[in-house]
């Protein structure tokens, strides 16, 4: 996988979008989610992600993990937040309609929440498409701080809500701790936490 996804990172950097993923972490879930799949028997799985930015992450699902993708956001298409799917807001009942649609009473093996970073929006996305998935759900940003009193980027909250109820999944948190320049990502560390289902 090592020389592939070497190949997608540089294929991202040269069409200049943004894969806002901390590179070790992306490298260390992906391998963490190949693997499950592999041991599970999933030869296509499905992954829905909720907010895709630019698009970026989309062919590493296809490309490493032969994966039937669907992405979820509110960005329209042609505009700089990538073309997803699904157009719409992932809290409207509209939005979850048009999802079980192309789902046609399939489950989703890979849910990736990366939308709404405000504690009610992740946890909306957790309480409606979680019971969607039947394997992980993962979230992104899982330990970046709120800055000042007013910074909407609170997904640690709804993680350390996880970590304290969920008795019943397998939590898995990936952090890359060595030091990076403070200009990325605003100076925060990002992180995945993956709960696997059962």
């Amino acid at each position: 996988m090592n020389t592939r996804f070497d190949g997608l990172v540089t294929s991202i950097e040269i069409e200049e979008k943004r894969l806002n993923q901390h590179i070790p972490e992306w490298r260390a879930f992906l391998e963490l989610a190949s693997g499950y799949f592999t041991a599970h028997g999933i030869m296509r799985p499905i992954i829905v992600e909720i907010g895709i930015l630019d698009g970026a992450q989309r062919r590493f699902y296809e490309n490493l993990l032969n994966a039937e993708y669907i992405g979820i956001d509110s960005g329209m298409e042609g505009t700089m937040m990538g073309n997803p799917d699904i157009a719409g807001d992932s809290r409207l009942p509209e939005t979850l309609e048009k999802l079980k649609a192309r789902l046609a009473g399939r489950m989703i093996d890979l849910l990736f929440i990366d939308g709404l970073h405000t504690y009610e929006g992740v946890k909306s996305d957790y309480e409606i498409y979680g019971p969607m998935t039947k394997h992980i759900i993962a979230f992104h940003d899982i330990h970046t701080p709120k800055l000042y009193p007013g910074d909407s980027v609170d997904v640690a909250r709804l993680w350390g809500e996880i970590l304290a109820t969920n008795k019943t999944d397998t939590i898995i948190t990936i952090q890359h701790h060595n030091p990076r320049h403070p200009e990325e990502f605003n100076g925060r560390p990002l992180g995945i936490g993956l709960v696997i289902k059962g």
